[in-house]
């Protein structure tokens, strides 16, 4: 029976002390973790719900008022960590979406967290802040009309670069990506979706954080959820270049195609505009208070010579205010604001306007629009569980006979979110 004891209490000993280097634990909004072999790998598994209710009417009151229900996302992920191979991937579904993946990546750290490289689909980071950040953490129910207008899903596959350097107190974030310009699920020959029109897209971004970074996510969140105890401020700038689109946003394909004449002979071959986006934004936390403005201005190139057909007898060229009827042209502003209080209530006010290029294009993808949004917060538990209720005041021009008219709309929206 000594015996027995003896090694009883060597086997606990030795065993137990090797099975508290595992751990396992779930938080709500952080997922369910698990963690091996004294953290040397490291696993989460995770999702979100956000389900929400529109009210539209427009101003006039002509058309019949609309109520909405919608699932806006329903999303699973699967994270995982090798600590000392300093690799990284992650995997990311949406049921409700179309297309039900979203991301699926794999990354290397190369100089301890200064220099990290990722290939796959991936959230890409040459967008507005807005659109480069998940959707988990809107400060609104739905994203601003720049965001929507200018982009989509902001997913693309390729290759990123991204680095993060602290020069005397001064953060300098940059970045590069060099993607297929086909947008997401489009990995040419041999896959499911054999499309692949046009050349690559290739663009980078750079963020500067001139009193240090945020705390840790606070920079990603809409609110000031962490009350920075000092002013922080990040001021961003973004450039991409599609060497060849044929969708609206220079994220997707297949939209349309263009012909360009190779010879005397009169044969043609498919051609495509290129399609630039140049993007700066800024965002201030300080006590509570946020405020952020972006900016965005997309413009076309390389259109001289391009077709809408092959006929010889009757070729259609394509001039410069024409590509606005198939790219989305002009510029778009962003301003939004809000304070948290101390429960956890937040009010959010943002103004966003739209300005096409060409204002005398009946025809364009975009016309002038004009939105403010009041917003009203309540978070539950961060941003794991928040109830938002928003009221949207828009103006727009649309088409009626072949000429732009001014319309209005107001829309009323609820929203109840989780991420477990």
């Amino acid at each position: 029976m000594k015996k027995f004891i003896i090694l009883a209490l060597i086997h606990f000993t030795v065993f137990g002390e090797a099975i508290s280097q595992d751990s396992t634990y779930f938080e709500l909004g952080e997922g369910a973790n698990l963690s091996l072999n004294d953290g040397d790998y490291f696993f989460s598994i995770g999702g979100n719900l956000k389900s929400a209710y529109t009210y539209t009417r427009d101003t006039a009151e002509i058309l019949e008022s609309k109520h909405g229900f919608a699932l806006q996302r329903a999303q699973f992920s699967l994270l995982g960590k090798a600590k000392n191979e300093k690799m990284t991937f992650f995997i990311l579904a949406d049921f409700v979406n179309t297309w039900s993946l979203l991301e699926a990546w794999v990354g290397f750290d190369v100089a301890n967290k200064k220099l990290f490289i990722s290939a796959g689909q991936k959230l890409v980071n040459t967008n507005n802040r807005e659109v480069n950040t998940h959707q988990n953490y809107f400060q609104f129910v739905n994203r601003s009309i720049l965001s929507s207008n200018y982009a989509r899903l902001g997913r693309e596959f390729g290759l990123f670069i991204d680095g993060n350097f602290d020069v005397g107190g001064v953060v300098l974030k940059p970045s590069l990506a060099f993607t297929s310009g086909d947008g997401i699920n489009s990995f040419g020959n041999g896959t499911t979706d054999r499309y692949d029109y046009g050349g690559a897209k290739f663009g980078g971004r750079l963020e500067v954080y001139p009193f240090g970074e945020f705390s840790e996510g606070n920079d990603f969140l809409g609110a000031d959820l962490a009350r920075e105890s000092t002013p922080k401020i990040m001021i961003g700038s973004a450039f991409s270049s599609n060497q060849g689109a044929s969708d609206q946003v220079g994220e997707g394909h297949g939209q349309f195609v263009f012909y360009s004449q190779i010879d005397s002979d009169g044969q043609f071959r498919n051609a495509y505009p290129n399609y630039q986006k140049l993007y700066a934004d800024v965002i201030v936390k300080f006590k509570g208070f946020n405020a952020s403005l972006e900016y965005v201005n997309a413009f076309g190139s390389e259109i001289t010579g391009l077709y809408t057909n092959t006929d010889p007898l009757a070729q259609i060229p394509i001039y410069k205010g024409d590509i606005s009827q198939y790219l989305v042209l002009g510029t778009g502003l962003n301003v939004q604001a809000g304070y948290l209080t101390k429960n956890n209530w937040s009010l959010d006010v943002r103004y966003t306007q739209i300005t096409p290029e060409f204002d005398n294009e009946p025809f364009s993808v975009i016309t002038n629009q004009e939105d403010i949004t009041v917003g009203l917060t309540k978070f539950l538990k961060g941003q794991a569980m928040k109830i938002q209720l928003n009221a949207d005041f828009l103006t727009y021009d649309q088409l009626e006979n072949d000429a732009l008219v001014e319309k209005g709309e107001i829309r009323a929206s609820a929203a109840l979110q989780i991420i477990f």
